[in-house]
Parts: C-alpha cells; structure tokens; sequence
C-alpha cells in the first residue's frame, strides 16, 4: 500500500468511528431536542423555591402574574424568578395593565398526563372568573423546582 491509500483509509476509519461516536446515538435517542428541553434560570430567592409541588407553585406563579394593578418594575421584579428563560424572553414586553382582570375561583388542579416530559413537565388549570387557564410548567430535572414556560388563556381569550 502506498502513503496516500493508508491516509484514505486512516480518513475513512476516523469519518465511520465519528459517525458511531457523535451522530447515530443523537438520532436514536429518546432525549427531547434542546429546544424542547427545559432550561435553568436562576432560582428565585423565596418565591416557590422550596415547592416542588406544581399546584403550589402554579398558585404562586399565578398570583404573580394577575396582579396588573403594579408597576411594570414591581410586576416584572416579582414574576420573572418564576420564569423559564423562554417565558422570560415571550413576558417581557408584557403590560401587566393589559393582562385580564380575573379572579381564581376554585381549587388548581394538575393534568394527570404531563404536556410534554413526564416528570419535567406539568399543566396546571386554574379556574378564574374569566375562564380556565393553563400553566405549563418544566423543571431541568425532577428534584429542580418548576418554572413557568406558558400560560394559556381560556378558549377565545386573549394572550398577554
């Protein structure tokens, strides 16, 4: 063999062990893209740091976010150590003056089939005056606290 077909062959074991290594175990593997993967933020001081409870959260997180009679900073400083870093980024323009004028009126409950990653997912309903909401929450792992990821609004509301 000469010098050239021992670096063909040398290129192509090192392109096939790659291909084994790197590419094939990320296309059978069951993890979620990273896009769909819950992200880190930083933990908020006091608000829902000890609960790991999402219904418990979902009141604290709810609570937070309803209370649009508040300053943008006051309202902001309060809920964002609630947030996912992709809630941080789509509430962050909120007006909390433009965000429905609803009272909860019964008892939050939890979906018994996680939305998503069972475990690192949850939905939260909560019944208001104004319809029922839903609260998508994540956690980076299932002994993490849970951060808000999206609120969906009742049927035919709209979205703040």
């Amino acid at each position: 063999m000469n010098t050239k077909t021992i670096l063909l062959a040398g290129g192509l074991l090192l392109a096939v062990v790659l291909i084994g290594v790197v590419i094939i175990p990320e296309l059978v593997s069951d993890d979620p893209e990273p896009s769909q993967r819950p992200s880190p933020t930083s933990a908020p001081s006091s608000a829902g740091e000890a609960s790991t409870d999402p219904v418990v959260f979902g009141s604290e997180v709810f609570a937070a976010w309803s209370k649009r009679d508040q300053s943008y900073e006051a309202w902001w400083t309060e809920l964002q150590p609630y947030l996912d870093e992709a809630a941080v980024a789509a509430y962050r323009a909120t007006d909390p003056a433009e965000i429905p004028d609803v009272k909860v009126n019964g008892d939050l409950s939890v979906d018994e089939e996680p939305p998503d990653l069972p475990g690192l997912s949850a939905m939260v309903r909560v019944p208001t005056t104004g319809g029922e909401f839903g609260l998508f929450l994540v956690r980076v792992e299932e002994s993490s606290p849970w951060r808000l990821l999206r609120i969906n609004f009742p049927e035919g509301g709209s979205k703040a």
